[in-house]
This record gives C-alpha cells, structure tokens and sequence, in this order.
C-alpha cells in the first residue's frame, strides 16, 4: 500500500518474530519490551503510553466491486455481541484506498480503536489496532486521531 503516517515521536518499530499474523508493532520501548516478552504472543496487560499493531486482517477482506469490505455489514453486530460499547464504523477515504474506523468501549472500559485498510486488489484488508494506555489516559484518543489524520498517499 502507498501510503504513509507518522507515529509518536518517542515510538519504535518492532517485528515479534511471532509470525506473519502478529505483525509489526509499534510504541515505546518499554511498553514493546512487556508486550512481545512472551513467545506465547503479545500480552497488552500494562501499557505506559499505548501500542500500535498493524496486520493483515483473518477476517477482513475488500471486494473493490462492490466498494465494501467483506464484514462490513457484520462490524456492528460483532461488536455489540462481544459486549463493545458504543461501537461505531465510520467509513473513511485515505488517498486511494478505502477505510473503515472502528471505535468502542470494552466490558472493562478500556477504549477500541481499529482501522481496517483496503488493498487496491481486493486482498484481505490491513488492519492497524491501537491498545490505548493502561490505565487509559485522556490522551489516547488524540494519539489514535492524530496518527487517522497523518495517513497519507506516499504519490
């Protein structure tokens, strides 16, 4: 995908090495050192300033025919039944790339944030979650509208 964005200027990319399914991540060193310290995958228990990850989505996919991803009529309801909050699926341009914004409340109130990606192809979508600070600070929501606002075409 040609696109870019910027991350929080003290964040770092880390791959696990967990797998193509685990993806790359990105947050402080501190908060990668305790996510990624297990090899039985990542543990996003205690976070000082919050975590980006980005994959590829398992149940996401784009069908550029129709101009919706493959769920999208399911988003909702998946997330009222998993007990999210307040879940909301706004549908949102980057460059030439459709995108959908996922946001919720969890059971535990600990705040979603999703946003799924569609390749030009027509592939599975790519998917790039923020797991906010723990405990939430009320910051988080401004990192996770700051990095939607910063991804851009790279042409």
């Amino acid at each position: 995908m040609e696109l870019t964005f910027s991350i929080p200027p003290d964040f770092v990319t880390r791959d696990a090495k967990h797998g193509p399914a685990a993806g790359c991540f990105w947050g402080t060193k501190e908060d990668l050192d305790r996510v990624l310290a297990s090899s039985k995958g990542a543990d996003f228990g205690k976070l000082q300033k919050g975590v980006f990850q980005a994959h590829v989505s398992t149940s996401s996919a784009y069908d550029p025919r129709s101009g919706k991803f493959t769920d999208e009529a399911q988003m909702l309801k998946s997330l009222s039944s998993s007990g999210i909050a307040g879940g909301k699926v706004i549908p949102r341009r980057f460059g030439k790339y459709d995108g959908r914004v996922v946001t919720g409340k969890s059971k535990s109130g600990a705040d979603l944030y999703f946003v799924y990606l569609a390749p030009a192809l027509g592939t599975n979508a790519v998917l790039i979650n923020y797991r906010p600070a723990t405990p939430p600070t009320p910051g988080d929501a401004a990192v996770w509208n700051r990095f939607l606002d910063s991804i851009r075409p790279t042409k």
